[in-house]
């Protein structure tokens, strides 16, 4: 059941929509925007299901039959902009003439707010902007308009200056924590672990700890990178084949970095308790006796200039292939 009672984190946000319900203060167009998973439908979602609660209070009932038929899926004063099934993923011109300008002039069909929620805003096309922008400028009365985005520079200033700009922020590995191991049965010592991979996203948590792909990417990574010590720069530039298959996953060097940031804490604190991925300490140990703590953090941070490198569009095998001859040195 959605309701911001039950939501970890990011509060001040929260509060600030409870507070546009309280004194009737509700905009015309909200922009939610943060990275995939970081939480930003769940608040729009519940920010649209409280202003059409029959309650009328700052926290959605889940009794009436407003907030049921959210549930259900089927509120009729609820809407999502979404492309036309065959097309591009972009929401286009059309799709925004037909789902939203054609729609909202028609007065709600129950509640006080027709509400239009517009998933991947962002890749709305300049022109499909441009007619919505129409709408942004003279909405009528009852119309929400809730955009949530990935990037929100990608926005039109003029719509970007129409809108309510709201920025999820990354929960802390704490929040995280406390909520997996309140609402799930992972084990205790995978929590941590799946908390520092997920980039403060409960839902990148989640899904991580069911993934029998990223668990074996992690395998996979793991066994690459231990795999080079004693070896030449051949074996190291022919490795790259082994992660090849993940140029494509963000998660792929925050899992080479954590290595070397859990042999540094064997290395210097020699206590497994420092150790996030207890589940692999006893290997952890056992590679952070092969190399002096310079080596390791000379690892690490090759590993966050190689993420750096790959922000900037460079050569993935080129990149790899640099980064692993650097994680084959011992000293």
């Amino acid at each position: 059941m959605r309701t911001f009672r039950n939501i970890t984190g990011n509060q001040t946000i929260i509060k600030l929509l409870k507070n546009a319900i309280f004194y009737n203060k509700v905009s015309h167009a909200y922009i939610i925007s943060g990275d995939e998973g970081c939480g930003k439908t769940l608040i729009g979602e519940t920010f649209a299901k409280t202003l059409l609660c029959e309650e009328g209070k700052t926290d959605a009932c889940c009794n009436c039959i407003s907030c049921k038929s959210f549930e259900n899926g089927n509120n009729p004063d609820i809407f999502y902009v979404k492309p036309k099934k065959g097309k591009t993923k972009s929401i286009g011109v059309n799709d925004i003439r037909e789902q939203v300008i054609e729609n909202v002039s028609i007065k709600p069909y129950k509640y006080k707010y027709k509400v239009f929620i517009i998933e991947n805003a962002d890749d709305m096309t300049k022109e499909a902007q441009n007619a919505f922008l129409k709408t942004l400028e003279e909405p009528p009365e009852y119309g929400v308009f809730i955009l949530l985005a990935r990037n929100p520079e990608k926005f039109l200033p003029t719509v970007l200056s129409r809108c309510v700009n709201i920025k999820i922020r990354p929960l802390s590995n704490g929040e995280v924590i406390n909520y997996i191991r309140t609402y799930t049965e992972i084990p205790d010592e995978k929590i941590e672990l799946f908390a520092e991979y997920s980039r403060g996203s409960i839902g990148r948590a989640l899904m991580m700890s069911q993934s029998s792909e990223f668990i074996e990417m992690r395998e996979n990574i793991i066994n690459t990178i231990t795999n080079l010590y004693g070896k030449n720069d051949f074996y190291a530039c022919d490795s790259v084949k082994y992660i090849e298959e993940y140029k494509n996953e963000k998660g792929l060097l925050d899992i080479m970095y954590m290595w070397y940031r859990d042999m540094l804490s064997a290395k210097v604190l020699k206590d497994d308790k420092y150790i996030i991925q207890k589940d692999k300490k006893d290997i952890i140990f056992k590679e952070a006796n092969k190399y002096s703590a310079e080596c390791i953090i000379d690892k690490a941070e090759a590993c966050l200039e190689a993420k750096n490198q790959l922000l900037k569009n460079v050569n993935f095998r080129l990149c790899m292939e640099v980064l692993l001859m650097k994680l084959k040195e011992s000293y």
